[in-house]
């Protein structure tokens, strides 16, 4: 049984990184201030590899980063605790399940699991919180797009039409969630199960 519990545990944590990599990870909609209509887009991690490496629709946006002296704008200092609490929190999953994977491979011991499970489920709802209240400022209009883009006429105009109607994490989380939730129960489960059992030592003297 104890040789079945470490390979579960390991299987588990390691779905977090398919879950991670193919999931939708963040969706965007961007409207006009002309017409009512827009654009939306929702994008894995995946899709963001391809766009750096230039094999993606988008990538001419991250091209066009590269050709400018782009620089992390101002306008985000309101945001950037949160932001930063988000980006921690999300490499604080990934350790979690590197954890449980490692210690699943050496040892049948159960407390550091539930740690490092506990660790990534309120990771993942930390990361969600901060990065929904982060999207929130950005989509009531506290930061415009013409805040986002460097000076000059043109991107004024363009700032001035576009806008940021809706931004957030698109799913993969919930999938972390449920992922690190069947942790806790499949750990939880084996404590249930042991409680019935008689103890080793209590076994010896029974049988003398």
């Amino acid at each position: 049984m104890k040789a079945l519990y470490r390979i579960v545990n390991a299987l588990l944590a390691a779905a977090v990184f398919p879950v991670i990599l193919l999931m939708d990870f963040v969706y965007i909609r961007i409207g006009t201030t002309v017409v009512d209509a827009g654009l939306h887009e929702t994008l894995t991690v995946m899709d963001m590899i391809d766009i750096v490496r230039g094999e993606h629709t988008f990538s001419f946006i991250f091209d066009g980063i590269k050709s400018s002296s782009f620089s992390w704008p101002d306008a985000f200092d309101i945001i950037n605790g949160r932001l930063i609490a988000s980006g921690v929190s999300f490499v604080l999953v990934i350790i979690a399940a590197l954890f449980i994977i490692i210690w699943s491979i050496c040892s049948s011991k159960r407390i550091p699991v539930l740690i490092a499970t506990a660790v990534g489920l309120i990771s993942t709802i930390v990361m969600t919180a901060c990065f929904g209240s982060a999207a929130s400022v950005i989509t009531t209009g506290v930061i415009g797009v013409k805040d986002v883009l460097s000076t000059g006429l043109l991107t004024s105009i363009l700032g001035s039409l576009v806008k940021i109607e809706a931004i957030s994490l698109a799913g993969f989380q919930n999938g972390l969630i449920f992922t690190f939730i069947f942790l806790l129960i499949w750990t939880g489960s084996f404590y249930i199960i042991e409680i019935g059992e008689p103890k080793e030592g209590k076994a010896k003297k029974a049988k003398k």
